[in-house]
């Protein structure tokens, strides 16, 4: 298919013709690929809430665990992990992100 910005003019077809923008409500659902963010923000932050999807969401969660522990696989982190992944699966994503960090640690 090529590149995204060749991609684009096909998008934007493809939404015109679905006539999202009188739709009640639209998601982005998307990976963490930086090109695809860039083409939300340019053609449909407007008009759609973005997502991004839990697989790439909570590998961000494992890197922030190591970030924080050192170590993500030492118990710990093991622990927080787990529990940050469940609460994202379940929608609580504000309680990941307001996380007590000092906490985390002790």
């Amino acid at each position: 298919m090529g590149d995204i910005d060749q991609f684009i003019p096909l998008l934007q077809l493809e939404a015109h013709k679905q006539d999202f923008e009188s739709a009640p409500s639209v998601i982005w659902l998307s990976d963490g690929g930086r090109g695809f963010w860039r083409v939300y923000r340019t053609l449909f932050s407007h008009c759609a809430v973005a997502v991004l999807d839990f697989f790439h969401a909570a590998g961000h969660l494992a890197r922030a665990t190591k970030v924080m522990f050192g170590d993500a696989r030492s118990a710990q982190a093991q622990v927080w992990f787990r529990r940050w992944r469940h609460q994202l699966r379940h929608g609580q994503h504000l309680l990941v992100l307001g996380s007590d960090n000092d906490s985390c640690r002790n």
